[in-house]
């Protein structure tokens, strides 16, 4: 975003924040652990991907979680798909499983995104 007192940046700029990995991984949420990153193509957008896993108390919950987002821009609308697991039992191993056996479903999820607009 830009700071106050500058110019908004254009499209082409705010695209360009995802042709670098260091730029996607500043993203993350403070305090998580970034699993993956890359640049990504979404539905003919420029995009990226950031999977992190992160350990968060809500309420009176302490739970861990594996976060997969995919981000592109269009226009001036920045658009995310964050899917996620998380686990309340202390089970890494199960968690970690898990995200393994549905990392496809979610790629899957994320390549049927289709940015409507562009196509009128």
């Amino acid at each position: 975003l830009p700071e106050e007192g500058t110019k908004n940046p254009s499209e082409e700029e705010t695209a360009n924040i995802f042709n670098d990995k260091s730029e996607i991984e500043a993203m993350a949420p403070k305090g998580s652990i970034v699993i993956e990153s890359k640049p990504i193509i979404i539905d003919n957008q420029k995009g990226g991907l950031l999977v992190y896993e992160i350990k968060q108390q809500r309420l009176d919950l302490v739970h861990k979680m594996i976060s997969q987002q995919y981000m592109t821009v269009y226009k001036k609308d920045f658009i995310i798909l964050n899917i996620g697991l998380r686990d309340t039992t202390g089970n890494d191993e199960k968690l970690n499983k898990d995200y393994q056996k549905n990392k496809k479903l979610f790629w899957l999820i994320a390549n049927s995104l289709i940015i409507q607009n562009q196509y009128f």
